[in-house]
């Protein structure tokens, strides 16, 4: 995917030498195990953060959806034009739990038309599809360490067949519900992102020692 090329070739120029420990929410889960997949000798673990799920369908299927799905878009696209998204970030950053010094610089990056336009590119139809099928063909991983965590209060939490099925990408892989949480506050939150801080520690004792994850 051209994403995880442009990773690659980023952390290159800029002398970061693996091994790495990828991290990933939402969206950028589904990237970092896609990553792990196409350059396995540079990862020894991941933290997947309560991540995004895609399924496989056909082109044909993406049609029928295709309608709503840029109603929706072209909705956002006006909002972002005319200010009104600048008008109502403020408040869902702070619900996020972020530092209230935080705020304003997070609101103004999710307010450039640039992040609106470039995020609609990332995420759109045949990027779906695209997504999809990089994520069948990442496969499983093995034993990697692979921390898995879950906002209890994401739609996320509700589906309990993702969970099972992301929590079986690798044999040696730990699931963690962090109560509370939503999809944003699992990060902003300080209780919240702790926890998620500690998962990626106990990812990387495991990859050092070559123990099992600790549950």
């Amino acid at each position: 995917m051209t994403i995880v090329g442009e990773l690659h070739t980023l952390l290159s120029e800029a002398g970061v030498q693996p091994p790495y420990t990828m991290v990933g929410h939402s969206y950028g889960a589904i990237l970092a195990r896609v990553y792990a997949a196409q350059y396995p000798q540079e990862v020894t673990g991941l933290a997947l953060v309560d991540s995004y799920t895609v399924d496989l369908v056909e082109q044909s299927e993406l049609d029928n959806t295709a309608l709503p799905y840029y109603a929706a878009t072209a909705s956002l696209w006006v909002m972002q034009r005319l200010g009104v998204t600048r008008l109502i970030l403020p408040g869902e950053v702070q619900a996020m739990g972020y530092p209230p010094e935080i705020v304003p610089e997070m609101v103004a990056l999710r307010a450039r038309n640039q992040t609106l336009d470039t995020d609609i590119g990332e995420k759109g139809l045949s990027a779906y599809l695209a997504l999809a099928r990089a994520s069948v063909a990442a496969g499983e991983m093995g034993d990697l360490p692979v921390a898995v965590l879950w906002a209890s209060d994401s739609y996320a939490s509700y589906d309990r067949e993702a969970m099972l099925e992301v929590a079986a990408y690798s044999a040696n892989s730990a699931t963690y519900v962090v109560e509370g949480a939503n999809h944003g506050s699992i990060l902003g939150n300080e209780q919240h992102a702790r926890q998620v801080s500690d998962a990626i520690l106990n990812v990387i004792e495991a990859a050092e020692t070559g123990e099992p994850l600790a549950q």
